[in-house]
């Protein structure tokens, strides 16, 4: 009997190496621009240079009832910390005002003469007092600044920037630096006790003002600076003038504090 027909298995096909899967195709993003920093005004690398400081404490705070302002509280500390900590890295700070223990004593305390001569007499008071040589920049504040520390940040910030600008002066076509920066609100006031001046800027500036400087408005003594405007927050440059300033803010007033004094 002859052997049984054996059929030969069919050899399964090879297999088909399977496709690689396309990731789908993604648009491109939208190529977004730089971050902007409102108080930059270049690409400048952020280099503060060295400087000093003027704190205008003084005033008789008439419509405060003769309240100290330095010693007025928001959220727990006084305006007087809050001022020497805004310029904390200051190679000298002058003190325009009352002296009191609470001061560092690293810190020089002077005052306007006469007293109580207004603002541009305890800038030039405070200028004469700052030790010799001066530093390159001079950062003027006013102590009844509850956000002094944020104003104080967004200057310096801007110091370095305006350190390296050059413009051409139009009249004889000589470049020259700015000669500091100066903080605007939000309505677009300048604030002359709320900028870092260059101190030879500031000097000349003193020297040269024709009027006396009892009294002598600030903003006139600085008109001639070429300062670079930083504007600021809604807020940051809010000072403490009035009762209605300090209730708006929180603060309050020794007599408010003595009446609820049992």
């Amino acid at each position: 009997m002859p052997p049984p027909l054996r059929m030969p298995w069919p050899t399964p096909p090879s297999p088909r190496p399977h496709p690689t899967p396309r990731r789908p195709t993604q648009p491109r993003p939208t190529q977004l621009p730089p971050r902007t920093d409102p108080f930059r005004v270049s690409r400048a690398p952020a280099v503060v240079p060295a400087f000093d400081a003027v704190i205008v404490a003084g005033g008789r705070a008439h419509r405060l009832h003769g309240a100290s302002k330095p010693a007025l509280l928001w959220n727990g500390r006084s305006l007087r910390d809050r001022s020497l900590a805004a310029v904390g890295s200051a190679r000298a700070i002058v003190w325009v005002g009352d002296g009191d223990a609470g001061l560092d004593p690293r810190v020089i305390v002077t005052r306007e003469r006469p007293l109580y001569g207004g603002p541009a007499a305890a800038l030039a008071a405070g200028l004469a007092a700052l030790p010799h040589p001066l530093a390159p920049m001079i950062v003027v504040i006013a102590v009844d600044l509850p956000r002094i520390e944020e104003a104080v940040a967004a200057l310096l910030s801007a110091v370095a920037v305006a350190d390296a600008d050059v413009d051409v002066d139009d009249g004889d076509g000589t470049a020259r630096s700015r000669d500091g920066v100066i903080g605007v609100d939000a309505a677009g006031f300048r604030q002359p006790l709320l900028a870092a001046y260059r101190s030879e800027a500031l000097e000349s500036a003193v020297r040269s003002h024709a009027d006396p400087i009892d009294g002598s408005s600030l903003r006139r003594l600085i008109r001639d600076l070429r300062l670079r405007e930083i504007a600021l927050p809604d807020g940051v440059t809010a000072d403490i003038d009035t009762p209605e300033d300090a209730a708006y803010h929180g603060i309050a007033l020794p007599h408010e504090t003595e009446e609820h004094t049992p």
